[in-house]
């Protein structure tokens, strides 16, 4: 019970606070509906009566009562069809706001819950959540079919009492089976999640060009496409379950009805045959049953259809809500004017292996330090922990948030030269000076004429090379207002005279900020006023180029190798 007046709670917030003009506009249609489906059903009951009265006496009265009951279908159609135009004004306005509250909160969660299948799973059932139908479900229950439905049951109650009772007792089979409908696709969601999420990945790598890309340089399309078949064809058949579950359902569910509307004409025509109804009043009498019925069937089989099949995705999207979906959240710490590790460990999700072990360092304002190490030794680990993407399962880390940052894995966004550069400070005005000096700095001033230059050629522009594209990613890192910046193999597209160049000028850029580099070059790494040398998931060595060389075998070894390998 609680739960639901939490749900009620976020409905209503919804609907008043986020959306108080469309929810009105859509409450004043269903109420308009309402007065016109009354007088709908009143003309109706005028028309048969006057035919059943007048036909023989005054044909006038039979032709004023058909005008009005023709004026009054016709007013209804205009007012559904104004009904239809709200509900679709409607729908877009609380899409866009259930869509803007999802991506702000996934904002402000940890990066780590994105390695998480239980949160991912998660994250797919919300993500296109359909709260509209939700929200267009409750509006329409009680703003037109309960007031419609109270003023039809009144109105059979008028006609005779036993109708008003058998015409209520029509919903209760539908309802009944909209309640199991609602179990079994909470259960059915469990089950197809992984694989509907795994069909849509790889339906996906047909429309993205750089894994396209892979994929027809191995022939392997034949590979994807049975893996998209198969894992299409368990969705497909987990839905075909599901869904003949609901209609053997609805079958029994709907077969009571057609009884109960057996037993209410048996009614009628007991009625009639007692004198208590004339044919006229039996004829209009049927059409209102009708009508009562067509207002339950479309209520709780048609309105409340996406409210079955989403019905875990609204579960979730109300826990969001609430706050209640056990997400990790980012911690709004005190920021720090120093790096610090202390007795920090770290391992990944669903690992019980710490890659990280007992690491003690601090990096201070202005250093410039390099983090090395052998492959598969940590340092990427160290260097997603600096970033702050990632948090220590023991330990603590005291960090500077105002950071930017270039990823050996750097992102190619499909935006013009300029947009791709700037992206990384866009809370800041442009600075024109600044941005002239990083495109002269990397060297695109020498590639590139226009900065409008739309970096992709989906959108008629170009395809640059990726030794291109890691300049525009060092410029996007350079042109923030950061204290910190962290360079993860930034040069790797480089040839060794380019990187030369490059890190030259980087050092210049840098002298009075602070710097983290990780590298597998020794010659640059040298050059730095600090070396964090990682191994086996701890650090066994710091100290600038001189100090390692005389007190490190490890790195020493490293760097002779190195220089073996240019002689």
């Amino acid at each position: 019970m609680n739960s639901f007046l939490k749900n009620l709670s976020i409905i209503f917030d919804l609907l008043f606070k986020k959306s108080l003009l469309y929810s009105v506009s859509l409450i004043v249609t269903y109420l308009m509906q309402v007065v016109i489906s009354f007088l709908y059903v009143y003309s109706i009951n005028e028309f048969f009566q006057s035919i059943y009265i007048f036909y023989m006496v005054d044909k006038s009265k039979i032709l004023n009562s058909f005008l009005l009951f023709a004026f009054i279908v016709l007013l209804k159609h205009i007012v559904d069809g104004i009904n239809v135009f709200t509900i679709n004004t409607f729908n877009k306005k609380i899409v866009s706001v259930t869509k803007f509250f999802i991506i702000e909160k996934m904002n402000n969660v940890k990066y780590s819950n994105f390695e998480n299948v239980d949160k991912l799973n998660f994250i797919d059932s919300i993500k296109n959540v359909r709260m509209d139908s939700i929200l267009i479900f409750y509006l329409s229950m009680f703003f037109y079919y309960i007031p419609y439905s109270l003023v039809l049951v009144f109105y059979l109650y008028k006609i005779n009492y036993v109708l008003a009772v058998a015409g209520m007792f029509l919903f209760l089979p539908i309802l009944c089976s909209k309640i199991f409908q609602i179990k079994y696709s909470d259960s059915f969601e469990e089950q197809v999640v992984n694989i509907r999420r795994k069909f849509n990945l790889f339906i996906d790598y047909f429309f993205e060009i750089s894994i396209l890309r892979d994929i027809k340089s191995f022939c392997a399309e034949n590979y994807f496409i049975n893996l998209c078949k198969f894992h299409s064809k368990k969705y497909v058949d987990e839905r075909y379950n599901f869904q003949k579950k609901i209609l053997k359902m609805e079958i029994v569910f709907k077969s009571i009805v057609c009884i109960l509307f057996g037993i209410i004409v048996y009614i009628l025509i007991n009625l009639i045959f007692s004198n208590v109804i004339n044919v006229a009043t039996f004829s209009s009498t049927l059409i209102i049953i009708s009508e009562l019925i067509s207002a339950s069937v479309n209520l709780i089989v048609y309105d409340s259809e996406l409210l079955v099949e989403n019905y875990s995705s609204f579960k979730n999207y109300f826990k969001l809500y609430l706050d209640e979906s056990y997400f990790d959240y980012i911690n709004n710490e005190k920021e720090s004017s120093l790096i610090k590790f202390e007795n920090v460990n770290f391992s990944y999700i669903n690992s019980k292996i710490d890659v990280l072990k007992n690491l003690n360092f601090s990096i201070k304002n202005g250093e410039k330090v390099a983090i090395i190490g052998k492959n598969g030794s940590g340092k990427s680990s160290l260097f997603k922990l600096l970033t702050g993407l990632y948090y220590p399962t023991k330990g603590k880390i005291s960090n500077i948030s105002n950071n930017s940052v270039v990823f050996q894995d750097y992102c190619k966004y499909k935006l013009n030269l300029k947009e791709n550069i700037i992206l990384s400070d866009t809370k800041k005005d442009f600075d024109l000076e600044k941005f002239d000096n990083i495109f002269n700095l990397t060297g695109l001033s020498e590639k590139f004429d226009d900065t409008n230059v739309e970096l992709s050629l989906e959108f008629n522009g170009i395809t640059p090379s990726g030794g291109m594209w890691n300049n525009i990613s060092i410029a996007r890192c350079l042109y923030k207002d950061a204290e910190l910046f962290l360079m993860d193999e930034p040069m790797s597209n480089f040839d060794s005279i380019k990187e030369k160049e490059i890190f030259d000028k980087l050092i210049e850029y840098f002298k009075d900020k602070t710097l983290i580099f990780t590298t597998h070059n020794l010659g640059i790494a040298k050059k730095f006023d600090k070396i964090i040398l990682v191994d086996n998931g701890e650090i066994v060595a710091i100290g600038n180029h001189k100090i390692l060389m005389k007190n490190s075998q490890l790195y020493k070894e490293l760097f002779e190798i190195q220089k073996e390998m240019y002689e």
